[in-house]
């Protein structure tokens, strides 16, 4: 190793160390790297009802809610609620609407659960008051944000796929048994004061649930409201025209104030299913999840790459390389074709791979007599340079695999769109055995053209390729993690807008 090689690799690995040390960077460093396990936050996180894992007693509001989410999810599930359960969070929503009077959230609750009870008279009621409210708060950002907090702590930053996370475990299930209430109420009084009242709730609903799922449950409940509850289905013709008459009726019936209310609603609902409701949005959500995983997994699975790199290499001198210098006797190399392709076929059940395996083997059992052999090892440069391409070519590989197996994309796939990253094994393992036996047929094509010993050809050759490979990948992650740092910022801002307030994130776009 020269002195320039020596200064180069001393510089490497003091930055590498000044990074881990350092407590902004050592986050970045840690997944796809050490940590592949799954986050605690993401299962079992005390302040979200699809990740709690107990309940305890309903001090404040938080806990009131969380009570009201898990019951909602039940509920939509249809699973079993005990009466005196059901009785209870009923008690529980009244008593908190007389704390907190204007909100409505908590008169809505109050009407699932009397509607639960059979009690149709006091759900109306509840449903009513519910109306006349000017706020509505189900306190998931309020839940979020701690449980933002926690995944800080358990991460040791703040990170943007903490964010993505967020949104993925968001719940709309109290919206939803809402509306299928206020569709209820619908089907049973279709006069105009009641279609007017169950369309303030669905504005109540849409305009603050703070998610894109729970505001479309406002928004389809508002649109019934106003066309009117139908047996069958009426035509399209005739359901704009109530849907834009439902004012007029409302003035006609001295309800102006109301109608004022539910006219600028309606005006605002075409802007929300044109803004909120379009498949570019689920576009954006992706692309950013995406980028928050790479950013966080990526300068981790540098250091990976390396590390895998540095092992093979090391693997390659403690390869007796003075002893491949006569050819292999041809019984070896078959059985150990054998061997592998049999042992790739158990684990993969792959024909095509594992014909690959043995096919590439076997063709060490092939040699150039011995009287063509040069004693002579000389590497062309053709064949460095291959060599490093099929190493970058493996790193490659390995890092991807090292992302798909890390906390962050192990916790958002089911967010992402399908691709090899659903069967990452299959893919990867391809992946490395192409490259693998490419490596190993070009170096066994050049050594007999050159009439040079296969094996230890290809190990001269792997040598070369892997140093090269170990050193780009730690000076790639070195490099990597400041600016993973700085645009993580810039995309936890927006994530961070849509966990908590998703519709207006698209709305002000």
């Amino acid at each position: 190793m020269t002195t320039a090689n020596r200064a180069f690799f001393g510089a490497l690995l003091g930055a590498l160390i000044a990074l881990f040390m350092h407590p902004l960077s050592r986050p970045w460093l840690q997944y796809s790297f050490f940590r592949f396990a799954p986050s605690h936050c993401a299962t079992s996180s005390p302040h979200l009802a699809k990740t709690l894992q107990s309940l305890d007693q309903p001090i404040n509001d938080e806990n009131l809610s969380l009570y009201l989410q898990v019951a909602a999810e039940k509920i939509l599930k249809r699973q079993k609620i005990e009466e005196r359960d059901k009785l209870l969070l009923a008690e529980l929503c009244r008593n908190a609407a007389e704390k907190d009077p204007l909100n409505a959230f908590w008169r809505q609750s109050e009407a699932v659960f009397q509607n639960e009870l059979g009690n149709k008279i006091a759900a109306k009621t509840a449903w009513s008051r519910a109306s006349k409210r000017p706020n509505w708060n189900d306190f998931q950002n309020q839940l979020t944000q701690n449980f933002l907090k926690d995944f800080i702590i358990e991460s040791g930053a703040e990170m943007s796929w903490h964010s993505a996370v967020a949104i993925q475990l968001r719940t709309s299930a109290i919206p939803q048994v809402t509306s299928k209430l206020g569709k209820s109420i619908l089907s049973e009084d279709q006069s105009l004061l009641n279609r007017g009242e169950t369309f303030m709730n669905a504005m109540l609903i849409r305009d603050q649930a703070k998610s894109k799922a729970g505001a479309y449950f406002g928004y389809q409940l508002a649109e019934l409201a106003a066309t009117g509850p139908f047996n069958t289905q009426g035509s399209k013709r005739e359901r704009t025209f109530l849907r834009e008459e439902f004012p007029t009726e409302l003035h006609k019936v001295k309800q102006s104030l109301l109608a004022d209310h539910v006219a600028r609603g309606l005006r605002e609902n075409d802007a929300f299913q044109a803004l909120v409701f379009s498949a570019d949005t689920n576009k954006t959500l992706t692309r950013l999840s995406g980028q928050s995983i790479l950013l966080a997994s990526l300068p981790g699975a540098l250091l990976f790459g390396a590390l895998i790199s540095g092992i093979l290499l090391l693997a390659t001198y403690l390869i007796p390389i003075h002893k491949l210098g006569d050819p292999l006797r041809p019984i070896y190399p078959t059985l150990t074709a054998f061997i592998v392709g049999l042992t790739t076929y158990v684990l993969t059940k792959q024909v095509s791979i594992s014909l690959w395996a043995l096919l590439i083997i076997a063709l060490f059992s092939i040699h150039p007599p011995i009287n063509l052999i040069s004693p002579a090892l000389k590497i062309p440069r053709l064949s460095l340079i291959f060599g490093s391409f099929t190493a970058v070519c493996f790193v490659s590989i390995v890092v991807a695999g090292a992302i798909v197996s890390a906390t962050p994309f192990t916790t958002l796939s089911s967010s992402l769109p399908d691709g090899w990253w659903n069967e990452p094994t299959i893919f990867l393992s391809q992946g490395l055995l192409l490259v693998s036996g490419a490596f190993i047929l070009f170096c066994q094509v050049s050594a007999y053209r050159l009439r040079r010993p296969a094996g230890r050809f290809c190990i001269v050759v792997a040598r070369n390729a892997l140093t090269q490979a170990c050193f780009s990948c730690i000076f790639c992650s070195i490099v990597s993690t400041p600016a993973a740092i700085y645009w993580d910022h810039k995309i936890n801002i927006e994530l961070k807008k849509i966990a908590l307030n998703e519709t207006a994130y698209y709305l002000n776009q």
